[in-house]
Formats: structure tokens, sequence, C-alpha cells
């Protein structure tokens, strides 16, 4: 049976690879202030799982219109949405 507890277990992770935030940052040294991601591992308050939140990189790093930029954050997009989606698979 499920013991309940006052705070839900959680974990934050950081994650990223310093070339590609060297290759953003050079686009926009904006896009630094959010590096690098995290994400946080949150159990669910009824004990039957747990929810993984985060941030898309587009959402917080696309602080200008360099075209470049928006390129990369796509493609960091897709792969952090990659990830939750290999960790969270059945």
């Amino acid at each position: 049976m499920y013991e309940s507890r006052v705070h839900p277990v959680a974990a934050v992770y950081t994650i990223g690879n310093p070339l590609i935030a060297q290759n953003m940052m050079q686009h926009d040294i904006r896009a630094g202030y959010t590096v690098p991601l995290r994400l946080m591992i949150l159990e669910k308050a009824n004990g039957t799982g747990t929810d993984v939140i985060y941030h898309l990189p587009s959402s917080v790093m696309a602080l200008s219109s360099n075209l470049d930029l928006k390129v990369i954050l796509q493609e960091l997009d897709e792969k952090l949405e990659n990830l939750v989606s290999n960790i969270t698979a059945d």
C-alpha cells in the first residue's frame, strides 16, 4: 500500500552538451542564461508514478529573431523531447 508523504520525492537533473551551448551563445550570448538544461522528476502526489517537468529550449532561449539560433534550438527541442520520451516509455 502507498504510504502518504507530506512532500513528494523530487530530483532535478542538469543536462547538456557544452559544445551546443557554445554554438548557441555565438548567435546570441543571452541564450546562456538558461544553460544547462534542467529536468525535474517529480513523484505524483497519489504515488502512481512520476511527472517529468522541463522547458523546451526554444521557449526560453530564443531571445532574438536569429534564424541560425532558432534552427539550433529546434534541434535541441527534438533531442530533449526524444530523451523524455525514451525515459518515460513503458
